[in-house]
């Protein structure tokens, strides 16, 4: 079998096209506050307003490894045909549309195909496998991804046109079994021999290999490869950057840090190496370090700044962090290396709510946290979260009421304000009893719920005092909160 590979992002959007009037005016006031910002910052670079499709950093980290042990490679990414078809045709994309890229893959390209999927576009994955085996029934599929190592089980039970899982971290796991692949094909027997993955065996049994360890070395992975993308994408999106992987945390929503599990730090000067690789290489000067916890490390966060600012590195840059390891001179020091925004976890304001998700924060601490950073100069992006355990009526009100407190404060530039979703691999998909909610439906094409400017579905789970319509409406009540009241410097009014 030759060494050539297809590389494939399903859809990510809902299949749906339509936002009511709050909706639409929440987006509307997050767009002019980037545009702001951006313009604000010089920045040429970036993201396409806020509605851009962000590239699968995953799949071209794979990308850039499978290149390395010499492979040839094709790269499909349906969010920007999807993207492209609702701009240009104003519908949403169909299965014609994907079919038709397919056909303009050379042949030689649908021998194994790679496609990494999320939960919210599980179902997308499986009609593409599906169509990518109409063209070559002997097309080899592999599935991987955060909702395929949680759910490999169920994907082989039920999608017959999907033969390998991938679990896990999935960068050594492509490279040795692509290359066993194109030496024996799916024989059983040497399968078997590659740690994390899954299939089915000649008896239609499913085989799940011994756990793959994490990669403890992350500098050996090479740059993810966003040569595979047009540059009228790339200049316009923003460019992750990773400084570590894993959480120290274990916060019962979050399913990336099940994934991730394991906390690892690249070395500070390879990190540095590849923004300054991006900035020269490309014009690049917008990055988001793409960690669950920037401040993992307040030693690791002070020479990664340090180094910026040693090499006068003219760009901007976010992150992500927890509240409790806020402090005003990590601050100041993010300021002067081009940090523009940091993004934190507030999530609810009810204290038990916050212990039962072991956030292990406190609302005093959150709004200190806030205070600080808009005290050193940087925006503040804050995510709240609607149909948490324990949600009721009077702790939803108060998260609207805190919100909105941050908003007259001027605390908040950003918001992220969702709907509690139990993604396969967390504590409240396996325990949902345990955890005091319902779980009301399986449909995977609802888990996108709030997250996406082109539409939201309603909660998939209920709390024992609200209904999933509660819960929705007490989401679309803080968003109107936003919509009405976040501040942008230099406007005047809607």
């Amino acid at each position: 079998m030759d060494k050539n590979i297809l590389l494939i992002q399903p859809p990510i959007f809902k299949s749906e096209i339509g936002v009511d009037a709050i909706q639409t005016a929440y987006w509307d006031k997050l767009n002019k506050q980037m545009t702001m910002i951006l313009d604000e910052n010089n920045i040429a670079n970036g993201i396409d307003g806020y509605h851009a499709v962000e590239p699968n950093i995953g799949l071209l980290y794979i990308a850039g490894c499978l290149s390395q042990k010499g492979y040839q490679l094709k790269y499909l990414d349906c969010a920007l045909i999807d993207s492209d078809v609702r701009a240009k045709q104003n519908k949403v994309i169909e299965m014609a549309d994907i079919e038709a890229n397919l056909r303009l893959i050379p042949k030689e390209f649908l021998q194994i195909a790679a496609i990494s999927c999320m939960t919210v576009n599980y179902k997308w994955a499986v009609l593409i496998a599906s169509a990518i085996k109409k063209f070559n029934k002997e097309c080899i599929v592999i599935i991987g991804g955060v909702h395929a190592t949680f759910a490999y089980e169920q994907i082989l039970n039920s999608a017959e046109s999907i033969d390998i899982v991938s679990i896990g971290e999935g960068e050594e796991t492509m490279g040795e079994l692509a290359d066993m692949l194109c030496r024996y094909g799916m024989k059983p027997s040497q399968l078997s021999r590659i740690a994390g993955i899954a299939f089915r065996n000649s008896e239609n049994h499913i085989v799940l290999t011994p756990r793959r360890e994490c990669i403890s070395d992350l500098d050996t992975i090479p740059y993810p490869m966003y040569g595979l993308l047009q540059k009228d994408v790339t200049d316009n999106v923003m460019i992750r950057v990773i400084t570590s992987r894993g959480c120290s945390n274990n916060c019962s929503f979050c399913v990336p840090s099940k994934v991730f599990n394991e906390l690892r730090f690249r070395k500070v000067k390879k990190v540095v190496d590849e923004l300054e690789y991006y900035t020269v290489t490309y014009g690049w000067r917008l990055f988001m370090i793409g960690d669950l916890n920037f401040l993992s490390s307040y030693k690791y966060a002070l020479e990664f700044c340090n180094e910026i600012i040693a090499r006068k590195l003219d760009i901007a840059w976010i992150c992500q962090s927890r509240t409790d390891f806020i402090d005003a001179d990590i601050t100041r020091l993010m300021k002067k290396a081009g940090c523009i925004m940091v993004c934190l976890g507030i999530e609810s304001a009810e204290q038990d709510i916050l212990d039962h998700s072991h956030k292990r924060i406190s609302i005093g601490q959150s709004k200190e946290a806030c205070r600080i950073v808009k005290h050193s100069g940087i925006y503040l992006y804050t995510y709240w979260v609607f149909g948490l355990p324990g949600e009721t009526h009077d702790s939803a009100h108060a998260t609207i009421k805190l919100l909105r407190d941050f908003l007259d404060e001027g605390l908040v530039d950003f918001t992220h304000c969702t709907m509690c979703t139990p993604f396969p691999g967390t504590e409240l998909y396996k325990n949902p009893e345990d955890n005091h909610i319902r779980l009301l439906g399986s449909d995977y094409d609802d888990y996108w719920l709030g997250c996406d400017y082109l539409g939201a579905g309603l909660p998939v789970m209920e709390t024992e005092e609200l209904s999933r319509y509660e819960i929705y409406a007490y989401w679309q009540m803080a968003l109107a909160a936003v919509a009405g009241n976040l501040k942008i410097k230099d406007e005047k009014g809607d």
